[in-house]
């Protein structure tokens, strides 16, 4: 597999994109985990590696300002107040 420019999109991510690979996990629906699946079976790639891909194109889009997470931020509310039981 070819390696990735490092100069998509005009940036210079090859501060981003080096060192180890690490592995790291991330809370997935089922039925989510089933499409990427689907989508992995049909293409004759693993998962991960469609993860990979999938995390990369994410921080590629960010950093050209093509992915604003801005208006999907939400503010919790402010949770009530907790009492401790006596022992």
């Amino acid at each position: 597999m070819p390696k990735t420019n490092p100069q998509m999109n005009g940036q210079d991510n090859s501060e981003i994109f080096k060192g180890r690979t690490m592995p790291v996990g991330v809370g997935l629906q089922s039925g989510e985990v089933d499409y990427l699946d689907k989508i992995a079976d049909e293409k004759g790639i693993a998962r991960n590696a469609l993860l990979h891909y999938a995390v990369r194109l994410f921080i590629i889009g960010y950093q050209a300002g093509k992915i604003d997470l801005t208006p999907m931020i939400e503010t919790p509310p402010v949770p009530k107040k907790k009492l401790r039981l006596p022992e």
